[in-house]
């Protein structure tokens, strides 16, 4: 769901014609929703900045462009009606959790997925290989794949490369991307794992490191290999470890 709210009228018309639904009162967001506001809304933004949304993607839209002078804010901003084609086609925004490698040592990063409505791929994209190893290992445990969508897995923090223990991370969005688990769902893992084309799950390359730092930053779930689920000193205290022995067994953890 995509809902707007916008002070000048430039930016209501371009909500509308985007097919943004207006704010409303006692107006509830949930995982996986997309919250369009007015760049001009400036007292509100003061206020929202501070606010904890993980689950909900904040998009800024200008009617002109932003000046230099303008404050930079820590969320997306669009510049309408140049952006008109990128508001209307995006559906939703996924965040999953998953631990990486930053400056050498691991670390929990958000992966963010996009979906779009469907788009010609570009020859100046890279191929997106790990998405085509997660449709095949989709179909071949027969899960289902977000139809007639553009897909793109974003790292945060901007310009970690992901790697590939990640794809499990991506795959739990994916999930949720389809309505096969509720997008609520994520916020309480941490999913780290690579998967096979059959749709099997990797031993990690560090799994003692991996579950310290899921645990040092305040998560309580980890989702891993099921190789790794029994192994000497891996469930540590306060560190509730659920294995998986392929992308499929998500499904039964992550639905109510």
């Amino acid at each position: 769901m995509k809902v707007g709210l916008a002070r000048t009228p430039a930016v209501r018309a371009a909500l509308r014609a985007a097919g943004v639904r207006p704010w409303s009162v006692g107006q509830r967001l949930d995982a996986g929703d997309i919250l369009v506001l007015d760049a001009s809304l400036d007292t509100a933004l003061l206020h929202l900045r501070g606010l904890l949304l993980p689950d909900v993607e904040i998009l800024l839209v200008d009617a002109i462009p932003p000046s230099r002078s303008a404050v930079r804010w820590p969320w997306r901003r669009l510049s309408l009606p140049r952006d008109h084609g990128e508001l209307a086609g995006l559906r939703t925004v996924l965040p999953a959790t998953t631990v990486v490698a930053i400056s050498g040592r691991l670390e929990v990063a958000t992966v963010r997925l996009e979906v779009r409505d469907h788009l010609p791929p570009s020859p100046h994209d890279p191929p997106p290989d790990h998405l085509d190893v997660l449709r095949r290992a989709f179909t071949e445990t027969g899960l289902r794949w977000p139809q007639d969508a553009t897909l793109t897995a974003r790292l945060m923090p901007a310009g970690q490369p992901a790697d590939r223990e990640t794809q499990l991370a991506v795959a739990a969005a994916l999930l949720a991307a389809t309505g096969t688990i509720p997008p609520a769902a994520l916020r309480r893992y941490v999913f780290v794992g690579a998967i096979a084309p059959d749709g099997h799950l990797r031993p990690l390359q560090a799994p003692d490191a991996t579950r310290d730092a899921a645990r040092a930053a305040g998560y309580r779930r980890l989702v891993v290999p099921a190789v790794h689920a029994d192994g000497p000193g891996y469930v540590g205290p306060g560190c509730a470890v659920h294995p998986a022995s392929t992308v499929a067994d998500l499904v039964p953890l992550l639905r109510p």
